[in-house]
């Protein structure tokens, strides 16, 4: 049996980190929001016990680094597939740029584990394939659910709000990547040697944050909505391109 997927890219409408937490991990307060952007994610079940990934972006690892190596593993984990059963042949088509916070890797996971549990007749909610697909990557529960959504905690508290109308957004992604491991990581230091992230904050300190954060949410939001035809044009090989990406 054989499953396409759609795996589409999200943008954070906002990004707040809230504290550092004793398991290393930060608390986080962001909007996010689904994007026409997609990768095509195949997955079909072959003999064997092998989970086998072809892409064809040569910087995507297709080896058990890979997010959708990862998210075959725990669904086969969490929910006994046999061990005679696990053989997989998972094909990426790459539109999604890698390592550009576009949650790619992530969206490849959740299209796995949605396939997955088609191929597999597990019938599991959306709650939970959340709960697996929160352990192996903060951005796959919101990749399972998509639209426009709060996430807190490390991105398995997700919160629907009001969408954005259908509008024109451009992505630019410079050659360079972010790993965003890395970047947590050098954001955690710096905050050390600053005290800037406030892992002890009290509760009535978090709340008002949240409050303030849902303010400016909707001021910004109120002025998005005020937007028309909102796009960005380029040149690409001497044409003019128009992206048109939510």
């Amino acid at each position: 049996m054989k499953v396409t997927v759609k795996a589409y890219a999200k943008i954070n409408l906002l990004l707040d980190i809230c504290a550092l937490r004793k398991d290393g991990y930060h608390d986080l307060f962001m909007l996010m929001q689904s994007v026409g952007l997609y990768d095509t994610v195949t997955v079909e079940r072959v003999k064997g016990r092998n989970i086998t990934i072809f892409c064809d972006d040569s910087d995507v690892p297709t080896d058990e680094h890979n997010i959708a190596y990862k998210a075959a593993e725990a669904f086969f984990s969490d929910y006994k597939i046999r061990k005679t059963s696990r053989g997989l042949r998972i094909t990426i088509q790459k539109r999604i740029p890698h390592a550009a916070g576009l949650a790619g890797g992530s969206a490849d996971g959740a299209a796995v584990l949605t396939a997955l549990n088609e191929i597999y007749g597990t019938g599991l909610t959306a709650r939970e394939l959340c709960a697996t697909g929160v352990k192996i990557g903060a951005d796959v529960p919101f990749c399972l659910t998509g639209g426009t959504l709060l996430s807190q905690g490390i991105g398995e508290i997700l919160s629907p709000v009001k969408p954005l109308r259908r509008c024109y957004i451009v992505l630019a992604k410079p050659d360079q990547g972010v790993n965003t491991g890395a970047a947590f990581a050098s954001l955690t230091n710096s905050a050390r040697n600053t005290r800037l992230i406030a892992s002890g904050c009290c509760a009535p300190c978090r709340r008002a944050t949240c409050r303030r954060l849902l303010r400016a949410w909707k001021m910004f939001l109120s002025s998005l909505l005020r937007c028309r035809n909102v796009f960005i044009l380029k040149k690409r090989c001497g044409r003019t391109v128009r992206s048109a990406l939510v």
